[in-house]
């Protein structure tokens, strides 16, 4: 992996998800702290250090397409999530045909 610096972007993953932090501390020895999950610690190679089978958090430098991948598929959860919680009343019938419109479902 690149030596990482203070400010760089890294991609976050662990089990359940990916995300976009950022580098808040480098030690001289190679160890990285990142936002977002500062209790953390990770080795020169990205790797979580303490990790064990069950807990195999690692970040890896980002690139500009994945950070705008992750964006992209974090704003489309929120979108659906949004949906899924709005109650039936909530919604106008020009905002549920709009809503059909805009996903192919209008037929």
């Amino acid at each position: 992996m690149d030596t990482l610096q203070i400010g760089d972007k890294v991609i976050y993953c662990d089990r359940f998800c990916k995300e976009v932090c950022e580098v808040i501390r480098v030690t001289p020895t190679g160890r990285v702290r990142i936002s977002g999950h500062e209790d953390i610690q990770f080795d020169k190679h990205g790797l979580r250090m303490g990790s064990d089978a069950w807990n195999t958090a690692s970040i890896k430098k980002a690139t500009q397409q994945e950070i705008e991948e992750i964006q992209e598929y974090h704003i489309k959860c929120k979108a659906y999530k949004t949906m899924r919680m709005t109650r039936f009343n909530d919604i106008t019938y020009e905002q549920a045909k709009s809503i059909l419109k805009i996903l192919n479902k209008d037929k």
